[in-house]
């Protein structure tokens, strides 16, 4: 079973690639930084679902209106 906290234990040095500003963000904005993320992978997966329904269906589909 894969768990991302184990591989960061197992190798702490990916942690240096993290700006400090960011992690202080997430430490004291705990909500907000959790919105934010949550708004990132939202994005990220519509944009994704996007370019599949433009490879599945074309771009006539995708600009028309439904009427």
């Amino acid at each position: 079973m894969f768990s991302a906290t184990a591989e960061v234990i197992r190798h702490p040095s990916v942690l240096a690639a993290l700006s400090q500003l960011l992690v202080l963000f997430f430490v004291d904005h705990p909500v907000i930084a959790f919105i934010a993320m949550g708004v990132v992978v939202l994005a990220i997966t519509g944009a994704e679902a996007l370019y599949a329904g433009l490879a599945h269906f074309g771009r006539a589909p995708i600009r028309r209106p439904d009427s």
